[in-house]
């Protein structure tokens, strides 16, 4: 029950506070450039949308894995810091959409994903944040769990460049939010 409870508690956070972030970035006077060189070269791979979809089925296994509040907790404590923290980076740092980022959708899949991105929400990919998080939450379950985390999370990373959703320094902020999310939930844990 508490896992449910928490799930849709997420749900509506992260909806509000993706949301708003958005609409807000909107009346920023700046914007910044993270687009390296080679960036307009990456090819665009419609494909890649079925594991950027996929996100919410990555993130549903946790609490399959965990199976205790103990194990799955500091996940969702870390998602909603990632949450926060990502909302302020969206309205402070709003990133400049190059020409090339965000194509028209070409299959319902890509149109999908598209949908799920909203605007001006780039630097940190929480896509990225979120799967490498719930990576993490698997690898510490043994049994497999972490083989599969981190192969879903890796192809849900390659899809946001492959989309062209995201820049390469979006991914890289977003596993370092992860990274810190991580650190400080099972810090938090320990203490």
């Amino acid at each position: 029950m508490w896992v449910t409870a928490a799930t849709v508690a997420f749900l509506v956070l992260w909806t509000t506070v993706y949301g708003a972030a958005s609409a807000l970035s909107a009346y920023v006077p700046w914007q910044v450039h993270v687009a390296l060189p080679f960036e307009p070269f990456l090819p665009l791979v419609p494909a890649a949308a079925v594991p950027y979809t996929s996100l919410a089925g990555l993130l549903l296994l946790v609490p399959l894995a965990g199976r205790t509040r103990a194990n799955v907790l500091p996940v969702f404590r870390g998602l909603v810091a990632q949450t926060l923290v990502a909302a302020v980076c969206f309205v402070v740092l709003p990133v400049a959409r190059e020409p090339w980022l965000d194509p028209p959708p070409t299959t319902a899949f890509m149109a999908m994903a598209d949908a799920m991105n909203l605007d001006r929400n780039y630097l940190p990919s929480l896509h990225v944040s979120y799967a490498t998080t719930a990576a993490l939450a698997l690898a510490r379950r043994g049994r497999g769990w972490g083989a599969v985390g981190w192969t879903w999370a890796l192809a849900i990373t390659a899809a946001t460049l492959l989309l062209r959703y995201h820049y390469v320094l979006d991914a890289a902020a977003g596993l370092a939010l992860a990274a810190a999310a991580d650190w400080w939930g099972h810090r938090r844990v320990r203490a």
